[in-house]
């Protein structure tokens, strides 16, 4: 028996095939296609993304007959990304990235309509333009034919997830970055729905991750090729599943998710509101009746692929990758002066902030491409401790997920930086993972405490000559950039 989880991320999607055991039989990806239709926009065409998933899936399951053994099947993806469909699922418009910036204007007039404080309490979010609410407001007014045939609003994962079953649910993490959820109250919040006047109807019933949906359509399993009584179950947002898949339910256990972006995932008990960390965001974790705080990096892994672009004119790819951190590798901890302030795309936590700016500080004649490779690595660092400094907690150490764990040079500047261990595990994929073992527990197959505890692969300890240079130039020189850019209008 085994059990598919998919992945929809901003860069790649990937899926894995994992056995009753909770090991990884096979897998494959693509990279996910995006369009610029104009500045600062970004769209996913979503039959695009179908022909090439039900491609990969349809050549995974083929072989050696896989697909006859899936039992069940779901699907995490990035929060903000969505679209319009009619009341057959058929998209109306193609899905709006998470990161397009068509709605920075409608984030500013939001700031009359609602206080900072109340926004917060409803929904457990900081105004930012990202949300998917300003993406409705904006189709409503800009496409008003689309919208006033639409029947749901969805994000990726339960588009995709009823393209495959035929059921529309959203789960509450995903909702969770709407801007249009009550987390307290598990419901669509109507003041906010009113507020940006936008009909309620449009918005998908409300589901836990992990909720049995149903069986795949015919038409689905004979194009994947894949066990017409396969089941498919509600995912959700890929930050939490990973969490999930690493079984990281205690408070005290810090999650480095690092991909495309990079967030620091906390689990709570409770929301927390009265008491959470400046300018992180609180939502619905995929654990039943559990939150998380979210803070994080607009460009983390998007951060080096942007450095290797323009550091080594290349294309990001095995091969350049390598070659990046061994440029890196080649200079001298503290990059010989160099500084870099990662905010490509500006800045959430702890002040939302879209329009900082990345830049270099300390450059002179001496400075080699070395050294500039190696400070986009520290500042990528700097900015993690600065993001998770905001919580207050005693961090003892740190777990890292996600494609960026598997840099060892960046691990290892990491630990520097926050003079604390940072901990990678066994595992290839834990978000694909997380998402294979919701529909497995979904299924009533799997049993979560069964997979766990997760063996460790590597641990990162800190080099205390490295620590104390990184202390110095983190607290007199790093924490004091983005308030002299800001102030000095650079």
């Amino acid at each position: 028996m085994l059990f598919m989880g998919i992945d929809l991320g901003t860069t790649n999607v990937k899926i894995s095939l994992y056995n009753d055991q909770g090991i990884k039989i096979a897998g494959s990806q693509f990279h996910t296609p995006i369009m610029f239709p104009s500045p600062g926009w970004a769209e996913y065409e979503p039959d695009a993304i179908w022909r090439l998933l039900s491609k990969e899936v349809a050549l995974l399951l083929g072989e050696a007959d896989r697909g006859q053994q899936v039992a069940s099947l779901s699907i995490s993806s990035q929060a903000e990304t969505g679209l319009l469909v009619d009341r057959h699922n058929q998209p109306l418009t193609n899905m709006i990235a998470w990161y397009d910036n068509r709605t920075v204007a409608l984030a500013k007039a939001w700031e009359q309509r609602i206080s900072a404080e109340e926004l917060f309490h409803i929904t457990g979010l900081r105004l930012h333009y990202i949300h998917s609410l300003l993406k409705l407001e904006w189709i409503r007014d800009s496409w008003p034919d689309e919208y006033k045939k639409a029947d749901k609003w969805h994000c990726m994962s339960d588009y995709f997830t009823r393209k495959i079953c035929g059921e529309a649910a959203m789960d509450y993490s995903l909702a969770s970055r709407t801007m249009a959820f009550d987390i307290e109250r598990k419901e669509w919040s109507q003041k906010m729905l009113q507020l940006a006047d936008i009909r309620p109807e449009l918005m998908p019933p409300l589901k836990q991750a992990g909720t049995l949906l149903g069986k795949v359509l015919p038409e689905v399993a004979v194009q994947w090729k894949i066990n017409p009584e396969a089941k498919a179950a509600v995912g959700g947002f890929d930050h939490m599943i990973g969490c999930i898949g690493l079984d990281a339910n205690q408070e005290e256990t810090i999650v480095a998710s690092i991909g495309t972006t990079e967030s620091v995932c906390i689990y709570r008990k409770d929301a927390g509101l009265t008491i959470s960390p400046k300018g992180y965001t609180v939502g619905r974790h995929v654990f039943p009746e559990a939150f998380y705080w979210l803070g994080g990096m607009p460009a983390g892994g998007e951060t080096i692929d942007w450095a290797i672009r323009m550091l080594l004119r290349r294309e990001p790819d095995a091969e350049s990758y390598s070659e990046f951190i061994s440029l890196a590798e080649s200079s001298a901890s503290g990059s010989n002066g160099i500084l870099f302030l990662p905010h490509l795309k500006g800045c959430v936590t702890p002040v939302v902030d879209p329009d900082s700016r990345g830049s270099f500080w300390g450059l002179h004649i001496k400075t080699k491409r070395e050294d500039l490779c190696r400070a986009v690595i520290e500042g990528l660092a700097y900015e993690f401790r600065f993001v998770l400094e905001q919580t207050e907690i005693e961090v003892n150490s740190i777990v890292a997920i996600g494609g960026g764990e598997k840099n060892s040079c960046w691990m290892q500047c990491k630990a520097d930086v926050l003079n604390t261990e940072i901990r990678t595990i066994e595992m290839d994929d834990t978000v694909t993972f997380g998402a294979a073992l919701l529909g497995g527990m979904a299924e009533g197959t799997l049993e979560r405490e069964h997979y766990f505890p997760i063996k460790e692969k590597k641990t990162f300890r800190p080099d205390p000559i490295a620590s104390k240079m990184y202390e110095e130039i983190y607290q007199k020189k790093y924490k004091l950039l983005y308030e002299v850019q800001k102030k000095t209008g650079l």
